[in-house]
């Protein structure tokens, strides 16, 4: 089987029981445990003996797309190379294709020319991705006195605002 984009659909009316039943496992198990111990996860055949242990980030995948299939969204599965363009990595960051050019441009990304086009490391691009979250829930931990939960997107954005803002004042000012 090569790896190739893919989206799936919430399953049909008939197969809705099944996606619930392993979503409601999900739900019951993490209420029941709490803080989740290091569990194990397989896939199984049709003997007891035929099974494969799975990696946490793959199990990780299956549950977010049963959560995702069982609220009835559609579930896309895209292979990325080791190295992305910049739509692409505009797309794992949430920004627009300029918007990564001005990171390239500025230095703040990496990216390797191929004739007229750039790609960057997905390495690379997840690193920043990764630091550029952290820079926001300090931001966020900072200007809030008690925060008891995590931040919600509504939160993120008001942060990539605040933060827009203080460089347009820096640089009009």
């Amino acid at each position: 089987m090569s790896a190739q984009e893919a989206t799936y659909l919430p399953l049909g009316d008939g197969d809705d029981h099944q996606l619930a039943r392993v979503a409601n496992f999900l739900g019951a198990f993490r209420a029941k445990k709490g803080e989740e111990p290091e569990p194990q996860y397989f896939l199984s055949g049709p003997n007891p003996s035929d099974h494969v242990p799975l990696p946490r980030q793959l199990h990780e995948i299956l549950v977010q797309s049963v959560e995702a299939l069982h609220s009835g969204k559609a579930v896309t599965i895209r292979p990325n190379e080791m190295q992305v363009t910049t739509q692409q990595a505009a797309d794992i960051l949430g920004v627009s294709r300029p918007t990564v050019i001005r990171l390239i441009e500025s230095g703040q990304l990496d990216a390797e020319r191929i004739t007229r086009h750039r790609r960057l490391r997905l390495t690379d691009v997840l690193h920043y991705r990764d630091k550029k979250r952290e820079e926001q829930l300090d931001f966020i931990a900072s200007t809030s006195q008690h925060w008891d939960e995590e931040p919600s997107s509504e939160d993120f954005n008001r942060v990539r605002h605040a933060v827009a803002e203080r460089k347009r004042k820096k640089q009009t000012g």
